[in-house]
């Protein structure tokens, strides 16, 4: 399981999208009895989101019945198999603070992470970050909590 995924293509509710567009696309071909050979490599099917056609080009498989087919097995196994990752934020990130930091995840943990985003305004900012085995609390609560004796003390030391 080698796929790569795109900054588009973001966790398993994004996975399942396109596997139910392919399994869409693969019974549209066999009612139409459109051959493989009639769609041509590089060739987008008619109705094909721009996610998967994405999904396609950047693992360099062709858009006909096999190469959708193959990305089918690939989606399955990833879903069972691909390490996952959640990431809580204090607001929605803006566009490319989304991207920035899900390119440097899959750049440093692999090109198949799923990441779950979600947003906890109770941290108020920074991020809670969370693997199947760790949890890492780098929020500003949290650092507000920790340095409540600090913090304390300099409001007293103001007089």
């Amino acid at each position: 399981m080698d796929l790569t995924l795109p900054v588009q293509i973001v966790g398993k509710p994004d996975i399942v999208r396109l596997q139910r567009e392919i399994e869409q696309l693969l019974n549209d071909l066999l009612a139409n009895e459109i051959s493989s050979k009639e769609i041509g490599q590089g060739r987008v099917i008619p109705g094909m989101s721009q996610s998967l056609s994405l999904v396609l080009s950047v693992n360099s498989m062709t858009a006909n019945k096999a190469g959708l087919e193959e990305l089918q097995e690939n989606l399955e196994l990833l879903t069972d198999q691909a390490p996952s990752i959640r990431i809580a934020f204090a607001r929605e990130p803006i566009g490319p603070a989304k991207e920035k930091v899900i390119t440097w995840l899959r750049s440093n943990l692999g090109s198949n992470l799923l990441i779950q985003i979600g947003i906890q305004p109770a941290i108020a900012g920074g991020v809670v970050v969370q693997t199947k085995k760790s949890r890492f609390d780098l929020s500003l609560r949290k650092r507000i909590i920790d340095n409540a004796d600090k913090i304390g003390k300099s409001l007293r030391d103001v007089k």
